[in-house]
């Protein structure tokens, strides 16, 4: 066969044409040329501040499991409760009959204070240190006077006589001190009972009630050495005749009392009374009618310029506070009833004990106004309360 010479070209250049396509989808494609600025100079293509603009690989979330919390009363109780600044001193507490001791700093560890605390005495059944006849220390802190006697449910009369332990030897007493390691100050037949340590640690006062067919019910202030002896009467019976003092206390420089006693509405009211000259001043007043209520347990602050007392009027039980002189008296805006002050050595604050809940009372913490009340205890049942240095 002969071709022609178009034929023979038009055959070479399909060949050719194949080639140059079959070579085209092997070779990459050239990128296009950068850009240049009228300078001639390359022109950069932004970034995302200057980083890698590849896109960042998101590898899937992996679910991770919660971590389980198992629920304590503390922490229940720990959330309820604020934080507080550290807390110098020991509370001293009486519940169910017998007394217990604590550092003040278990406040920062919520629901500690009743696990920490120590048993001081170990009393038998039937008896009771009878903390609601008030507590108190000597100015080292190291021992407490407090009355102790028989609980008899067959009489009317309650008697009761003033005891001293050593705080260290009652410590170190596993369950506490048992009744034989106290130290017994009087041993009247009658009532003894709200004694008092003066800030010297020379003498104690304290109240007794007499048990005579014509006396009884009428108490009158003695004295006597912290060993018990040498006890006497403050001041006359005769000026005592219609005061029927109790529940005592010292002001910080030692000159003054003060106390619940009755006044001009026969009705229990607080009295300071001097000691220089044995002169009573009544800073405290309830109305005639209806003839009823109280004012009682007086606390002197230990910077001497307010006393701290309870107030029940008309089945309204409240806290007050007031100065010496009998101006200035002020609410505290504590509703739950409280009763049982005690001042911090500083006078910043106090506890006290309060209605709550499940108990029906439990130990409580404020300022001195009564600001930030906090509830320090579940199951006590506080009758009385005590703050060492």
């Amino acid at each position: 066969m002969r071709f022609s010479v178009s034929d023979w070209q038009f055959s070479r250049w399909l060949l050719l044409l194949t080639t140059i396509l079959l070579m085209g989808a092997c070779v990459p494609s050239t990128p296009p040329p950068a850009l240049t600025s009228s300078s001639g100079r390359p022109t950069e293509t932004p970034t995302a501040a200057g980083r890698d603009t590849q896109a960042p690989t998101i590898a899937p979330a992996t679910p991770t499991k919660a971590a389980s919390v198992t629920p304590t009363s503390d922490l229940a109780l720990s959330i309820a409760t604020p934080s507080l600044a550290p807390l110098s001193g020991r509370f001293v507490f009486e519940h169910d009959g017998n007394l217990s001791i604590v550092n003040a700093s278990c406040v920062q560890r919520a629901g500690t204070c009743e696990r920490e605390s120590v048993r001081l005495t170990n009393v038998p059944d039937g008896f009771e240190v009878a903390g609601s006849w008030d507590l108190t220390a000597s100015p080292d802190g190291n021992k407490i006077a407090f009355v102790y006697r028989k609980y008899d449910t067959t009489t009317t009369l309650e008697t009761g006589d003033i005891y001293v332990l050593d705080i260290a030897e009652c410590v170190a007493i596993e369950g506490g001190c048992p009744p034989e390691r106290f130290v017994r100050l009087t041993t009247d037949p009658g009532k003894d009972s709200s004694p008092a340590w003066s800030l010297e640690g020379d003498k104690i006062i304290f109240t007794r009630q007499d048990l005579g067919p014509y006396s009884y019910g009428r108490h009158l202030l003695y004295e006597m050495k912290p060993d018990g002896s040498q006890q006497q009467l403050l001041m006359s019976e005769a000026r005592q005749h219609d005061l029927g003092p109790h529940q005592v206390s010292w002001s910080p420089d030692g000159t003054r009392l003060v106390m619940s006693a009755y006044g001009d509405t026969r009705l229990p009211v607080i009295f300071v009374l001097r000691l220089s000259d044995f002169q009573l001043q009544q800073i405290t007043h309830l109305p005639s009618e209806p003839d009823e209520g109280q004012h009682s347990r007086p606390r002197w602050s230990p910077r001497g310029d307010k006393i701290v007392f309870e107030g029940d009027q008309f089945f309204d039980f409240g806290g007050y506070l007031i100065n010496p002189d009998g101006t200035g008296l002020t609410r505290l805006p504590l509703d739950n009833g409280p009763t049982r002050f005690a001042w911090s050595p500083d006078a910043s604050k106090f506890i006290y004990a309060g209605s709550c809940k499940p108990n029906g009372t439990c130990l409580f913490l404020a300022n001195a106004d009564g600001s930030e009340p906090q509830q320090l205890t579940q199951h006590w049942a506080p009758t009385a309360t005590l703050w060492l240095p």
